[in-house]
């Protein structure tokens, strides 16, 4: 599948899932900033704007101080979770720009 130009900062949203879990404000603000690069500072429509708000809302628990443990499993599924949307994000983003029309 296609290449997108969004590669590094997928990779870094991988990364900083290594801080974590707990409170980590300064990695959810870099996810944040992170997101709203890649939605160009505005909701995205669509399949990769579904992507980009499920990643936020998984980061903000993995980083929160008690709902990264939710299953009290020790934030192994809110883990797991958090790794799939960032997998599914990365495939929203090679799909789009594999079908995007060249410049």
């Amino acid at each position: 599948m296609a290449e997108h130009p969004f590669a590094a900062e997928v990779a870094r949203l991988y990364q900083l899932m290594n801080s974590g879990p707990g409170q980590n404000p300064d990695a959810l603000r870099e996810v944040r900033d992170i997101l709203s690069r890649i939605d160009g500072g505005r909701r995205l429509p669509g399949y990769v704007g579904e992507k980009t708000g499920a990643l936020g809302g998984s980061f903000g628990d993995w980083f929160s101080p008690r709902k990264w443990n939710r299953a009290n499993d020790d934030g192994a599924s809110a883990r797991s979770f958090l790794h799939q949307d960032i997998s599914n994000l990365d495939g929203a983003l090679r799909l789009a720009y594999a079908s995007a029309p060249p410049e």
